[in-house]
């Protein structure tokens, strides 16, 4: 599952709703069936372009010298993830 996925079914939770449930579709949709999450992509989509622009913290998690070091880029992604949820 890819993290586009993750944060779809992510808010699809949030909205009380099951993410595998097929859902039908109304009015011009009728006749589409879709899965819970695929309907939460574009709020997904939204959220990643808000943080796409690493600020100066994350900046600074990235290019920690862990990270360089070892040329890990998952771990790379980690640390500015993990940089950017802490609560400040």
């Amino acid at each position: 599952m890819n993290p586009l996925e993750s944060a779809a079914r992510k808010l699809c939770e949030i909205a009380g709703r099951d993410p595998d449930e097929v859902y039908a579709g109304e009015g011009e949709a009728s006749g589409q069936t879709w899965l819970g999450w695929e309907a939460h992509l574009s709020g997904a989509r939204a959220v990643i372009a808000a943080i796409r622009e690493p600020d100066e913290i994350l900046s600074r998690a990235a290019a920690s010298d862990q990270v360089v070091a070892w040329g890990n880029y998952r771990e790379f992604w980690r640390a500015m993830i993990d940089e950017l949820l802490k609560e400040r």
